[in-house]
């Protein structure tokens, strides 16, 4: 009798145990955007990106990388379900201490798998948009044209080639650049790797290196590397 009360008794204490130390589930850290960009930053501030941008150490680089991430992505826009993707796009981008085209575009622009896309609506609340294609009706405020189409108001149009006539109404395509004087912009190629530029939208890659000014491949973190400042 005593073996099986000392067994009931143990049973008793070892349940109410798991249910103390186990009832509640740990806060969801992607459930708001201060939690989101904390996770961004604790990607972002590896040993490789802390150490090649001259970082005091990992703290303030992370305290500058909240920031950073803070003002790609308003509280609005925040989209809890597309966190997970973003994060892993921003650890795999900084793995090696340097920034590819398409790393730089997500790490330092938000674009890519961080392009958190919503449309204010009258209340202020993000409102999720509706994507159309070519030629399709657009006047609707919650409405955007797919990639490579603009809405002239009342229906997606192909953004302009090569050549064509292009203004603040009227766009190049994507991978090219409205050029020359009010009234008389055309839409041009950017420039190559190699070739001079002054900013990044100057280039294919959409890489201008500071300092040389001209068009590049990748950025390689550094203590003189502009980027830099934004982790540390």
């Amino acid at each position: 009798m005593t073996t099986r009360r000392a067994t009931i008794l143990l049973a008793v204490l070892l349940s109410s145990l798991s249910v103390g130390c186990g009832g509640d589930d740990p806060p969801d850290p992607l459930a708001t955007r201060s939690g989101f960009c904390a996770e961004w930053a604790k990607r972002a501030c590896n040993d490789e990106v802390v150490d090649a941008c001259a970082a005091k150490d990992a703290e303030t680089c992370r305290e500058a990388q909240v920031d950073h991430c803070e003002s790609l992505v308003s509280t609005s826009a925040y989209n809890r379900s597309l966190a997970r993707g973003c994060l892993d796009a921003v650890r795999s981008a900084l793995a090696e201490g340097e920034l590819d085209a398409d790393g730089a575009a997500l790490v330092l622009r938000g674009e890519g798998a961080c392009s958190f896309s919503c449309i204010e609506g009258d209340d202020g609340d993000c409102i999720e948009p509706t994507i159309v294609g070519g030629g399709e009706e657009c006047s609707d405020s919650d409405t955007l044209c797919a990639p490579g189409f603009y809405c002239d108001g009342d229906n997606c149009i192909a953004k302009r080639g090569v050549g064509k006539d292009c203004s603040a109404d009227v766009p190049c395509r994507d991978d090219l650049n409205c050029v020359g004087e009010a009234g008389a912009r055309v839409c041009e190629e950017r420039a190559a790797n190699g070739e001079a530029c002054t900013d990044d939208i100057d280039c294919q890659s959409g890489i201008c290196a500071q300092g040389a000014q001209i068009c590049a491949s990748r950025i390689i973190l550094s203590a003189a590397e502009p980027a830099c400042e934004l982790f540390r």
